[in-house]
């Protein structure tokens, strides 16, 4: 038996429930031989997510966030032109972009949030020539977006909000995130906190939702093909497995906080470290810290790998440095926080040692 001193403490642990727990949910689907195309099962999955989520917009399930990031912004007329989002995302934000012919218009964050910066977002919708914007909230960050939605409707622009790691997170403002912007997209895949394997739920206006449904399934409104579309349904196996994560997501979410919330007072004046999160507002897939002037985040993961403990860079590189989206954009806030940020390890059924162990090796390997 290892001692907790030489275990190897990995990034991502994904905690899906067991076959017993979600195999009751699929009776329905073999009882009418229904898998796909809104099964049963898919159908109490969405209405279970409306009712704890959504507070009278719409939920729909797809298979994973990217292609309903696509959905999305066909189902939100966006075909061409430039969408304004962030280059400090993950690749998929900007993918989807691309793949409806569209192109990204990268804006610089705001040193505090880390999300899409207001004086910088104003400034570029006010030269024109902006068809959409795609905020994407950081590290699952449930920061109240008002201002964004004031910008958007100010110059008639949808607003997409790429959610991928927010769900069961809160807003200040607002409650559960999903009830801002057009639409909302949340992933499901097995590195989140909500995890099923891979998936994913998009929030929306209920006007949106007959449209939105059509381009999810090949753009069919029977017996016509009225609209863009692919095949972006989730199925009964799938949907069963989310049923099941259900009965775990709160006392999962309350957990990760508890843990953000000792990291955060373990780590408050390390002069290594120069900005921690606050505990509250994320369900914490990870938690993110952004190092101080000077220290080198690669020999930081270095150390603390030799160490045992596996850290990882947050949206390293950033999307406009990059081989297929990158530009003479210049982003230095976006390209600060991409070399220094590192996040450390939060699991949904992390012991009190695990976490005191990230604590220590992360310190030794600050030192």
């Amino acid at each position: 038996m290892k001692s907790a001193d030489t275990d190897f403490i990995r990034y991502i642990r994904p905690e899906i429930p067991p076959p017993e727990e979600w195999l009751p949910h699929l009776r329905e689907s073999y009882e009418l031989g229904y898998f796909t195309n809104t099964g049963p099962a898919v159908r109490r999955f969405e209405a279970a997510l409306a009712a704890k989520y959504a507070r009278g917009r719409a939920a729909v399930s797809g298979p994973n966030a990217t292609n309903a990031l696509v959905a999305a912004l066909d189902t939100l007329g966006v075909h061409r032109g430039r969408v304004l989002t962030p280059s400090y995302t993950f690749p998929a934000t900007a993918q989807a972009i691309r793949m409806v012919g569209a192109e990204p218009e990268f804006c610089d964050i705001d040193p505090e949030t880390w999300e899409l910066d207001p004086a910088a977002v104003r400034s570029r919708l006010a030269r024109g020539g902006i068809t959409a914007i795609m905020h994407v909230r950081a590290y699952g960050f449930g920061h109240d977006l008002d201002w964004l939605e004031s910008a958007a409707r100010e110059h008639g622009v949808p607003l997409l909000i790429d959610s991928a790691a927010a769900l069961g997170g809160a807003s200040s403002i607002s409650g559960h995130v999903g009830q801002q912007g057009d639409i909302e997209v949340f992933s499901l895949h097995a590195t989140k906190v909500f995890a099923i394997g891979e998936g994913s739920v998009t929030l929306m206006h209920p006007e949106l939702e007959q449209r939105y449904r059509r381009v999810s399934n090949f753009g069919i409104g029977y017996p016509d093909v009225q609209d863009p579309g692919l095949n972006s349904k989730l199925s009964d196996f799938q949907a069963a497995v989310g049923l099941a994560v259900l009965d775990h997501i709160d006392a999962h979410i309350a957990h990760r906080q508890r843990i953000a919330a000792r990291y955060r007072e373990d780590l408050t004046g390390l002069p290594q470290l120069h900005r921690l999160q606050p505990p509250t507002l994320s369900p914490w897939q990870s938690y993110p810290v952004l190092l101080g002037p000077g220290v080198d985040a690669g020999r930081v993961l270095e150390r603390a790998l030799a160490s045992g403990l596996e850290l990882k860079r947050g949206y390293y590189r950033p999307l406009h440095q990059t081989t297929r989206f990158g530009s003479e954009a210049r982003l230095p806030v976006t390209e600060q926080l991409a070399g220094r940020v590192v996040c450390l390890p939060v699991y949904s059924s992390m012991p009190e040692h695990t976490a005191g162990e990230v604590l220590r090796r992360f310190r030794a390997a600050l030192d």
